[in-house]
């Protein structure tokens, strides 16, 4: 089983030897789909393995004739990729249950989700940081220790960073510093993202 991209808890399809596997998630009922989206992180367990999935709505959750869908998510890789679903046709007064549908079309397939949230759609770019924490664990005296952090646009519109936008703060700033390969300016639309070392 795969590691969580968030401990302690994922979810994950498996649909074995049946590479016709019918599998839908849903959720309780929920409203607001006019100014809400879905958000989750999604992978595969393999790095060479690629799958769509369905992601839509339906209004009776042991009816899978029932489900509608509204957007196709390809995953791909065994690294988690955040992912961003609208409900355009659907006003906020509508109620209906979530519902993701995973057709693996081929054998021995999981596919893993996570941090899956329900919430008001940004208006406006936002700026995620990836990991949100970090720990260079033990480093010797006059060493230098290197992490990989990725910015990623998880608003609307277009994320824009110039030079000097970047800025360590804390008690010990001094002590970082960015890769001095960071070409400016980043422009990031939805989804996007940069990744940059931290020494």
């Amino acid at each position: 089983i795969g590691n969580p991209f968030s401990l302690p808890n994922q979810l994950r399809f498996v649909n074995s030897s049946d590479a016709d596997a019918l599998m839908i998630l849903s959720t309780a009922k929920v409203t607001n789909f006019g100014s809400n989206w879905l958000t989750f992180m999604a992978k595969m367990s393999s790095a060479t393995h690629v799958s769509e999935m369905i992601v839509g709505y339906t209004s009776d959750p042991s009816n899978a004739d029932s489900f509608v869908g509204i957007d196709t998510v390809l995953v791909q890789g065994n690294e988690a990729e955040m992912k961003f679903v609208t409900f355009p046709a659907l006003g906020d007064n509508d109620e209906y249950h979530i519902a993701l549908k995973y057709l693996p079309e081929s054998t021995f397939r999981t596919l893993y989700i996570d941090d899956m949230a329900w919430e008001p759609a940004p208006t406006s770019p936002l700026v995620q940081i990836i990991p949100e924490e970090n720990d260079f664990g033990l480093v010797d005296i006059d060493a230098q220790a290197v992490t990989e952090l990725t910015l990623q646009n998880s608003g609307t519109g277009v994320l824009t960073i110039n030079d000097g936008d970047l800025v360590i703060m804390g008690e010990d700033a001094d002590m970082f510093s960015f890769s001095d390969a960071i070409e400016y300016p980043i422009e990031l639309t939805l989804g996007e993202s940069v990744a940059f070392e931290l020494y």
